[in-house]
């Protein structure tokens, strides 16, 4: 029996690049290959998608994209032909994937970004659909949808960028507002 092809997408222009290149290398080398073969897909941090075929350790130490047999990628949007097209020497090769599995954190990650484009291919993906991934991105949509849903969540305010002239007032407000301990995190960050 032939072994599943795991295309395994790691990096990209998010600031979670660094976390992303973690999990891939976990991944990689955890995954049972009598099982699974893998297949590494990384996107720079300027967003260029490399076919990678060296090691877990050299993504794990951000040396993957210095390798010199990396190429350019793209993954095939045409559901009928479920894998990836490999550009070498002015030439393109197909290659099947069975499945995707995504380790791409915050901005173009786990926003749902990736998993529009995934969808749009037909190729099974890990991972959450677009309109979950989006709403739970964002902080604020998550208690939002929560909270029409009669779903408890703690105590929270909501600030936006153009108040910060008035950071100070709305500090004190908040902390009058809120029980200790108080988390302060931005809506679209990890």
């Amino acid at each position: 029996m032939s072994r599943i092809r795991v295309a395994v997408i790691f990096g990209g222009v998010s600031n979670e690049y660094e976390t992303s290149l973690l999990a891939a290398s976990s991944v990689i080398n955890n995954i049972d290959k009598e099982e699974y073969e893998t297949i590494c897909i990384g996107i720079t941090r300027k967003g260029r998608w490399l076919y990678y075929p060296g090691t877990a350790e050299e993504i794990q130490y951000d040396r993957w994209s210095e390798n010199s047999d990396c190429i350019p990628v793209a993954i095939s949007p045409d559901p009928n032909r479920k894998g990836i097209i490999k550009l070498e020497n002015g030439e393109a090769s197909f290659s099947k994937v069975d499945v995707i599995f995504p380790l791409l954190y915050g901005k173009n990650g786990e926003d749902g970004t990736i998993a529009g484009i995934l969808r749009c291919t037909g190729i099974p993906f890990v991972g959450s659909e677009l309109m979950a991934s989006a709403a739970c991105m964002d902080k604020t949509y998550t208690r939002m949808v929560l909270g029409y849903n009669g779903i408890k969540t703690s105590n929270w305010r909501m600030m936006f960028r153009n108040e910060l002239c008035v950071l100070d007032e709305r500090c004190r407000q908040y902390c009058e507002e809120l029980s200790y301990p108080i988390m302060v995190k931005t809506a679209n960050f990890g």
